[in-house]
């Protein structure tokens, strides 16, 4: 159970990281089913602090348009392009962090170009091992269609000492275990200048444009 408790919690650190907006006094789970009333994440930070490196729009307002006929044709001209908002100094150890639809639509488009050539599919597999020169990864609850470069190291989550409040109470009357936590917390990019990324809640596939 206890295992149980932790990893749910670091779970749920995961999703506010990438989906949370803001803090609200009594958060609303139906309202915000991805957490994004329960703290400010990283994407927020951005927003805050350096919005110019969240992209939000291409050539039709309001939409990143991702595919053939888009704003980005494939991931390794939206990583190159995405990357170029970071100053060359800081550059080190960058990752490309990027969600499951875009890795998908990159697959499919890959596999119907090289056909049923087994030697052209070793090919096309080896074409996904980067992206735009940067290894890349989907981190656990990333946005399905979010993309990010950074290095691993520039996302932190600040815990106060001794704000973690925990209590167990036995609720016979419901026949269960009621387990209340909390604690102060916060999200922090900590060189936002080493961070873009572009407004996954604006992505258009290609077939949605």
């Amino acid at each position: 159970y206890q295992r149980y408790v932790q990893a749910r919690i670091a779970s749920d650190m995961e999703i506010i990281g990438w989906y949370g907006t803001s803090v609200a006094a009594t958060t609303d789970l139906v309202a915000n089913p991805m957490l994004q009333d329960v703290n400010k994440g990283w994407l927020q930070y951005m927003r805050d602090n350096k919005a110019a490196n969240i992209l939000t729009t291409g050539s039709v307002a309001g939409q990143i348009r991702f595919g053939a006929g888009g704003d980005f044709v494939n991931l390794d001209v939206a990583v190159h392009d995405i990357m170029q908002g970071i100053p060359s100094y800081m550059r080190q150890n960058l990752v490309a962090l990027i969600g499951t639809d875009l890795i998908a639509q990159e697959k499919a488009a890959l596999m119907a170009a090289v056909g049923g050539k087994p030697t052209e599919k070793s090919l096309a597999q080896l074409a996904l091992a980067t992206f735009g020169g940067l290894t890349w990864e989907t981190p656990s609850n990333f946005p399905a269609r979010g993309l990010v470069v950074t290095s691993l190291d520039n996302l932190s989550i600040y815990q106060q000492d001794g704000s973690w409040r925990r209590q167990i109470l036995d609720n016979p009357k419901k026949d269960r275990v009621e387990d209340y936590n909390s604690r102060n917390e916060g999200y922090v990019v900590e060189t936002p200048e080493k961070l873009t990324a572009w407004e996954f809640a604006n992505v258009k596939l290609e077939g949605e444009f």
